[in-house]
């Protein structure tokens, strides 16, 4: 690698750092002078000076991750002896501390994410001690369940907003760092200004603000929103280190990107669940692959009474609901979004009347039923983002009168091929083919132990599930849902909105 490919990482690193022409200068000044310094140490081992120049670029890493340690280093200088300062400021303070700075660069390894590009007032957010990734069962806060993220959360933005606005508002309002993934801005695959498209979400900040969603008897938290809003790109959000990143899915999943968490596995072993059939729910119920099953993606390994796992960051929260689930398997038996999938199972069975002119758009069309049932009701961006169909699709709604809603709504929807269902815990309006993407299913836990006890057999209770209408089994036909029964009598399902209402009404009696 040439000075001027250096000179231009150390341009990259100044935008990626925004920092203004003085300060570029002075980080720049004091980062060449720290090269030459290693390049003299690096020749008295005896090596050319061409190539300790290329070994020292070498360390220097990429610019991407020489941003993110800057920002790494200079956020705990300030918090250890400026509290109340603003990460800008902590950039100026990293300029004033390069020779500390470059004692911590030379200790870390490349790194490839998180160049931060969204800052928000550290003395606004409490300091929060260390604590350990592990026991990830207990209710300690962790990665995967950033406080912010349950917050609840609205937006209103109009069309076409820029990303880097709407990730700053949503920093911002939230008091945490949202950074776009420099992978991706640097390969030229997401720019900043990208538009985003995401309706009204959440209960407005301002009551006489009738433009959002009141959003039924339910918040929008922050995840949900970033989820709705970024799936319009095909991008995805992930937590490390405290730090919210915005990467695109394909990066996410990579294999050589996953995430190694450890689970307290004690309770589910106490509970009669085997480690067999925990390794086969997990690998057969969660909408991720698999390098045993799938010959690609993540792991699982069992060391005394704890369970390793390395996955991706949403399959991690995907794993740590469904093993929260089998540990507690009373009530509902969804394992996420359990009270909004309940309330709008109310609402779909109050009787509906529709009568609609002809050729009535599809946006309009959802957005009556929105405002008369005060609920928000999603048009998957997958579905448009494929151009699939448009909000402006044209309907023939037929005329029904005093019938269930959610038949009034399947009957008007499956003219475009349509259906709704729950995502990210909202009502969402997409295709037939999305919503039965095995990737895509909803997981749910059944306790039919008191079934077991009054005699039925295992493989009977099996046989039922799989006998449900309208359904696609794994196991029948070599793609669909999954469903496994534990040796304690808990009936692990995957599977389709509808299928589930259909279980759960054979269930009920039984």
């Amino acid at each position: 690698m040439s000075k001027h490919d250096f000179d231009t990482r150390l341009q990259v690193l100044c935008r990626l750092l925004k920092l203004d022409s003085e300060q570029a200068a002075a980080v720049s000044r004091d980062l060449r002078q720290q090269l030459d310094e290693r390049v003299a140490e690096i020749v008295r081992t005896g090596k050319p000076r061409s190539d300790a120049i290329d070994q020292a670029i070498e360390e220097f890493g990429d610019a991407a991750g020489m941003a993110a340690d800057l920002t790494r280093v200079s956020q705990q200088l300030i918090r250890r002896w400026v509290i109340g300062a603003t990460l800008v400021s902590a950039v100026a303070l990293a300029v004033a501390l390069g020779a500390v700075l470059m004692l911590e660069w030379r200790r870390l390894p490349v790194v490839q994410l998180a160049a931060p590009t969204f800052q928000f007032d550290v003395a606004s957010v409490p300091l929060q001690e260390p604590r350990p990734p592990s026991l990830l069962l207990d209710p300690q806060p962790d990665d995967l369940e950033l406080p912010q993220l349950s917050e609840p959360c609205s937006i209103n933005f109009v069309e076409d907003y820029p990303l880097e606005d709407a990730l700053l508002y949503l920093a911002k309002k939230h008091h945490v760092s949202i950074v776009l993934d420099p992978v991706m801005l640097l390969d030229g695959i997401i720019t900043p200004d990208q538009p985003v498209n995401v309706p009204p979400l959440g209960r407005p900040d301002e009551a006489s603000d009738e433009k959002l969603s009141p959003n039924w008897p339910h918040e929008v938290t922050l995840a949900q929103a970033l989820s709705i809003m970024l799936a319009d790109l095909d991008l995805t959000w992930q937590v490390k280190d405290q730090i919210i990143t915005v990467t695109g899915t394909y990066i996410a999943n990579d294999p050589r990107k996953l995430m190694t968490r450890s689970y307290t596995i004690e309770p589910l072993i106490r509970s009669g669940i085997s480690l067999r059939d925990i390794e086969y729910v997990l690998k057969s119920n969660t909408n991720t692959m698999w390098e045993e099953v799938h010959g690609t993606g993540g792991t699982t390994s069992f060391v005394g009474r704890k369970l390793i796992i390395r996955q991706s960051y949403h399959a991690q929260r995907e794993i740590r609901h469904l093993l929260k689930k089998l540990a507690q398997p009373g009530g509902s038996p969804w394992i996420e979004y359990a009270s909004e999938r309940e309330s709008l199972a109310t609402i779909m069975s109050r009787p509906w009347s529709m009568a609609f002119p002809a050729d009535m758009p599809l946006s309009d069309f959802l957005g009556t039923i929105s405002r008369e049932l005060n609920i928000p009701i999603v048009l998957d961006p997958l579905m448009l983002l494929d151009g699939i169909v448009t909000p402006d699709q044209p309907m023939n709604v037929p005329n029904v009168a005093d019938v269930p809603l959610e038949a009034a709504l399947r009957l008007a929807l499956a003219e475009l091929d349509l259906v709704l269902i729950m995502r990210d815990g909202l009502p969402t309006v997409t295709t037939v083919d999305i919503a039965n993407d095995p990737m895509k299913l909803p997981t749910a836990v059944y306790d039919v132990s008191n079934i077991l006890r009054q005699g039925a057999a295992s493989d009977a209770v099996i046989d039922a599930v799989l006998s449900i209408a309208d359904a696609q089994w794994e196991e029948i036909d070599g793609t669909g849902g999954c469903v496994n029964l534990t040796e304690n009598g808990l009936l692990v399902v995957t599977q389709t909105n509808a299928v589930h209402r259909s279980l759960q009404d054979m269930l009920a009696y039984w």
